[in-house]
Parts: structure tokens; sequence; C-alpha cells
């Protein structure tokens, strides 16, 4: 791998562990307020941020998943769907 993929994929790996953490961080916290837009929010751009960082960098399985975790976050957003964790414990 050269120098320049290395880089990029230290910085998708440091960026994964963040958005991952936050991801977890935001589910705990909507567990004890599921209504919180701003909560609400803040998961969904989460999962829009590693969508495109995993699709950039053709990781299209993390991609996909996390696209379908966006898609729920959305219809959340929309109140087609109230938030239950049992969404995000698969």
């Amino acid at each position: 791998m050269s120098e320049k993929k290395n880089i990029y994929l230290d910085l998708y790996i440091e960026s994964a562990q963040e958005l991952i953490e936050n991801m977890q961080e935001t589910i705990s916290a909507l567990e004890q307020d599921p209504e919180n837009s701003d909560l609400i929010n803040d998961m969904f751009r989460a999962a829009h941020t590693f969508k495109g960082n995993s699709a950039a960098l053709g990781f299209q399985k993390i991609a996909d998943l996390t696209h379908k975790m966006e898609n729920v976050m959305g219809e959340i957003r929309s109140k087609n769907l109230s938030f239950n964790p049992t969404i995000f414990e698969i």
C-alpha cells in the first residue's frame, strides 16, 4: 500500500473510531430523551459522515450499513418512526 493510501486509511480509522463513539454516546442519550431533535440530528449526521467516508475509500459494506442507519434516522427525524434502542442493537 502506498504511503498516501496509508495516510488516508489512518485518517479513516481515526474518524471511524470517533464517529462510532459519538453514535454510541448519542444512542445512550436518546434512550433517556428519545424525542430530542438535536440528538436525532447528531446521530443522522454521524451516520451520514461515516457512510461518505466509507464509500470514498471503497468500503462498500460499511457504506451500505451506515446508509441504512442514516435512512432509519431520517425516518425518526421525519417522525415516521419513533426512536427505539432495539433498532440499533442489531
